[in-house]
């Protein structure tokens, strides 16, 4: 099994004889999968073990481009409607829980089918399991974002 080299593996027994393996800081959920270790040794003989390798780790927001806890500004025009995705992934599957009346449990979202300035306001999502927990928060303005004016440029006299 090879494995990138800032994880650690090592070995234990405990006090059964019973050995086992453990990956310190492997919270990379792309190395899930099963895996074969083949030992050769004289005192043994050949031995192939099999494993299904589970990896634990805290939430990620599947629609944020960041999954670390963050912030968006997000400017709607008032009158149409608006969905925050509150969905994450993680393992084991996270429980997802919005601090707001108008969240939604069974689409873990906020949801407004016609935005007006009285919805305006912070709106936060937490999502955790054992691993750990993530939240997102999200800035609902209502009206056009702000443009930004270059600063003009002196001309020398």
């Amino acid at each position: 099994v090879s494995f990138p080299a800032q994880f650690q593996l090592a070995s234990v027994v405990n006090d059964t004889g019973t050995a086992y393996a453990v990956l310190n800081s492997f919270q990379l959920p792309q190395y899930a999968g099963y895996y074969s270790i083949n030992i050769n040794h004289p005192a043994v003989g050949a031995l192939v073990i099999q494993f299904n390798l589970t990896v634990m780790y805290a939430p990620r927001y599947t629609y944020s481009p960041m999954s670390t806890n963050a912030t968006f500004p997000l400017y709607f025009q008032p009158g149409i409607a608006a969905n925050l995705s509150c969905a994450a992934t993680g393992v084991p599957q996270p429980t997802i829980a919005g601090l707001s009346p108008s969240f939604n449990s069974t689409t873990n979202a906020y949801t407004f089918p016609n935005v007006s300035q009285s919805n305006a306001g912070s709106y936060i999502c937490v999502a955790s399991n054992s691993v750990g927990s993530n939240t997102i928060t999200y800035m609902l303005n209502v009206g056009a974002q702000p443009t930004t004016t270059p600063t003009p440029t002196p001309t020398p006299t």
